[in-house]
């Protein structure tokens, strides 16, 4: 794992918008791809995906600091979608 990843994410958690903004541009296609893989209903990913970035950002005093950000992407698009399928 990158430590711009985990310096973002920590970022993110302390509320800095700009890590916020950079974690968001470097994961936004890849979970595009990865949940294309679950759906191809792309306003369903576009939306599980803008759900799952305000989530995140309303929540993040709440987040694990030790987490693995790109992991717990993963797995959060991943059940953002399961639910609302």
């Amino acid at each position: 794992m990158s430590a711009d990843w985990k310096k973002d994410w920590r970022g993110l958690i302390e509320g800095d918008r700009e890590a916020f903004r950079r974690l968001y541009e470097k994961s936004v296609d890849e979970l595009f791809n990865y949940a294309s893989r679950i759906t191809k209903d792309e306003g369903l990913i576009e939306d599980g995906i803008q759900d799952l970035y305000i989530k995140l950002w309303e929540r993040r005093a709440r987040l694990p600091v030790e987490a693995h950000p790109k992991a717990y992407l993963y797995t959060s698009i991943r059940n953002n979608l399961i639910r609302v399928m």
